[in-house]
């Protein structure tokens, strides 16, 4: 991860590193969307979402030959409920 990421990975304090050493008690996912992923460390990319060191080199597409994964749903804004 060093050799990768360098002097962009977080500095932790000790008091923070003995924090994370207690784990976890919940995890909650929300799945919403689903996207392909390409390895950008690896093999090449066009510039698009993720491929940037800091977002891991992974390129990220909702489609495939021109199609979107699965059947598209029927979504509400928030914003349009007031």
């Amino acid at each position: 991860m060093h050799e990768i990421l360098g002097s962009d990975l977080p500095a932790f304090s000790n008091y923070e590193q003995e924090k994370l050493k207690s784990g976890l008690n919940f995890i909650g996912i929300n799945h919403y969307s689903s996207f392909y992923v390409k390895d950008c460390l690896y093999s090449s990319c066009e510039k698009g979402p993720g491929t940037s060191k800091t977002e891991g080199f992974a390129l990220r597409t909702a489609l495939k030959d021109g199609l979107f994964i699965g059947r598209p749903v029927c979504s509400l804004s928030l914003s349009t409920l007031a």
